[in-house]
C-alpha cells in the first residue's frame, strides 16, 4: 500500500501526506556514511531519566561526558538490532530541555521526521529491507501481547489488515478466530475463488494473506492444502468487540487515519468482507465491479455501491472530465463512509463527522482503568469558572483534557489566529485553576497512541495508578 492509496480511502482532506507515489524515491536520498542516528541529552527530572540511561548504556557508542549523555548509530544494521530501545528512548526524551535528535543529519521534530528516515533505511537496507517497519514508532517496550480476554494471546493482523487471532499461551498450539469472524472469512474465502476465476488461476491453494490476517495464519494456510478454516477453530465470544475492550495495538497512526480508524479500521476491514465486498483502493473498476458477493451484503449498502460502481465506470470511460472524476470520488466517499458508519453504531458513536471520537475513545479507556469510580464526562463545575473538563473523577481529584490540534495549531475551520489565541489562554487558566484546587490535570495530545497500555504510562508519569 503506499500513499496514494491512503488519499483515496476516505480520509480527511486536510490529513498530511507527504508527496511521493514510488519507492524509489527514496534512493535519492543517500544515508551518511556514520552518525546514521545521533542522540544526546542531560540530565533532567523526568521519572522516565533512570530508566534511560539504563537502555542508552545498552546502545553502541554510548559516551558520557560531565553529565552529557550521546549514542550514536552508525549503520543500517545496528538501527535493526537496536530499533525499540533508540525508538523508545527519542519518543521519551523528545520534549526534554537540552535535547539534540539526529536522524541522518537531519533535526528530529515530528513523527513524520522518523517515518522519513526510516523509509530512507527500507530503500537502502537491500535484503534487510523487510525488516524495518516506517509505520511503527516504539513508544514503550513491548510486552507479551498478553490482553484482558478468555484467550489472552492475540495474533495482531499486519498494517490496515482486518482478523485477529487468538490462543490461550504463546507456546499454544491451537489458533482461534472469534465466531463473530467467521462469516467474514467464509467470504473472503468465497471472494479470492472469484480473484482466482477473474485472472485465469482457478483451483491454486486458498492462503489467509497478511493484506488481512495475522503473519502466522498466512504461514499455516500456505502450508497447507484443502479449507483454510478446518486448519483452525472458532469460539464465541473471545474477541475485544465480544468482551467491550480496546486492542493494545492501533489500527494505524494519527498521521494516516481518523480518530475512529486509529481505533477501529480492524472491524471496517471485516465489515466490507462480511458483507462480502472485496474493496480495492485502486484498480480498474471492471474488476472491482466483480468482487462482490450481492446476496451477503444489505440493501442499504448495494444502493451505495451501485451508485459507486456506475459514478467510476463513467469516469474512467472519460477520463478527461473533471467533474465525472469528482463525481466517482464522491461517490466513493459516500460508500465507504455507508460501511464505516455501520460499524460507528455497533460501538456506540455517532455516524461520521457528527461526534468528538477521540474524547469519546479516551473517556472509554479511562472507565476501564478506573472502573471502580465514577467518571464525568464533559464536567462543568462552578470552581472551573465556566470552562469545562473532558473528563473527571472525583473521588481522585483527576482531570483529564484531549488537546486536539486547535489548541496549537490555527486551525480556519475553527477560527484560526484568533480562535487559537484564546484557546491557549483558556488552557493556561485551565491549569492554574486546576491547581489552585489540588486537582491533577493529565493533557493527552492529538498525536499520542489513543490505546490502554500508552494511557497506563501516563498516568504511572503522575503516580496515579
Amino acid at each position: 500500500m503506499n500513499f496514494l492509496d491512503l488519499s483515496i480511502e476516505g480520509y480527511d482532506e486536510s490529513t498530511q501526506i507527504p508527496a511521493c507515489s514510488l519507492d524509489e524515491f527514496w534512493n535519492t536520498e543517500k544515508l551518511s556514511n556514520s552518525n546514521i542516528v545521533y542522540v544526546e541529552f542531560k540530565k533532567t527530572k523526568s521519572k522516565y531519566y533512570d530508566d534511560i540511561i539504563d537502555k542508552a548504556k545498552t546502545l553502541p557508542n554510548y559516551t558520557e561526558n560531565n553529565g552529557s549523555h550521546s549514542f550514536t548509530i552508525n549503520t543500517i544494521q545496528e538501527y535493526i538490532d537496536n530499533t525499540i530501545f533508540v525508538e523508545y528512548i527519542i519518543s521519551k526524551i523528545r520534549k526534554w530541555k537540552n535535547v539534540i535528535i539526529l536522524l541522518n543529519g537531519k533535526k528530529f521534530e515530528t513523527k513524520t521526521d522518523l517515518w522519513h528516515f526510516k523509509k530512507i533505511l527500507e530503500a537502502n537496507a537491500g535484503e534487510y529491507s523487510e525488516l524495518i517497519n516506517p509505520y511503527a514508532f516504539y513508544e514503550y517496550i513491548p510486552k507479551e501481547p498478553l490482553e484482558d480476554l478468555p484467550f489472552p494471546y492475540v495474533l495482531y493482523p499486519d498494517l490496515y489488515g482486518g482478523f485477529f487471532a487468538f490462543k490461550k499461551s504463546r507456546e499454544s498450539k491451537d489458533i482461534y478466530f472469534c465466531d463473530c469472524e467467521k462469516q467474514a472469512i467464509q467470504n473472503y474465502i468465497a471472494l479470492e475463488k472469484k480473484r482466482q476465476e477473474i485472472f485465469g488461476h482457478q483451483g491454486e491453494k486458498i492462503v489467509l494473506r497478511t493484506d488481512e490476517f495475522p503473519k502466522l495464519i498466512e504461514e499455516i494456510t500456505s502450508k497447507n492444502s484443502g479449507n483454510p478454516l478446518s486448519l483452525f477453530k472458532f469460539e464465541s465470544k473471545i474477541c475485544h468487540k465480544c468482551n467491550g475492550k480496546l486492542p493494545q495495538e492501533e489500527y494505524c497512526s494519527a498521521m494516516y487515519g481518523t480518530a475512529f480508524r486509529r481505533q477501529y479500521g480492524w472491524y471496517i476491514r471485516q465489515r466490507y468482507l462480511e458483507y462480502g465486498i472485496d474493496y480495492m483502493l485502486e484498480g480498474h473498476v471492471n474488476i472491482q465491479k466483480q468482487l462482490i458477493l450481492r446476496d451477503k451484503c444489505p440493501q442499504n449498502i448495494l444502493k451505495y455501491w451501485d451508485k459507486f460502481i456506475l459514478a467510476s465506470e463513467q469516469s474512467e470511460t472519460n477520463p478527461s472530465s473533471d467533474i465525472l472524476y469528482i463525481q466517482a470520488k464522491e461517490a466513493r466517499r459516500e460508500f465507504e463512509k455507508s460501511i464505516e458508519n455501520t460499524v460507528r453504531k455497533e460501538f456506540g458513536f455517532k455516524n461520521v463527522g457528527e461526534s468528538w471520537v477521540s474524547e469519546t475513545t479516551l473517556a472509554n479507556i479511562i472507565k476501564t482503568i478506573y472502573s471502580n469510580y465514577e467518571v464525568k464526562t464533559h464536567y462543568r463545575p462552578k470552581w472551573l469558572e465556566g470552562l469545562e473538563l473532558d473528563i473527571y473523577i472525583d473521588a481522585i481529584k483527576l482531570g483529564i483534557e484531549y488537546q486536539g490540534q486547535q489548541h496549537y495549531n490555527p486551525i480556519k475551520h475553527w477560527g484560526g489566529e484568533k480562535q487559537l489565541k484564546k484557546q491557549k489562554e483558556h488552557d493556561s487558566r485551565k491549569a492554574r485553576i486546576c491547581r489552585e484546587k489540588g486537582v491533577t490535570l493529565l493533557t493527552v495530545d492529538f498525536d499520542e497512541p489513543l490505546t490502554e497500555i500508552h494511557i497506563r504510562e501516563r498516568l504511572k508519569e503522575k503516580s496515579l495508578i
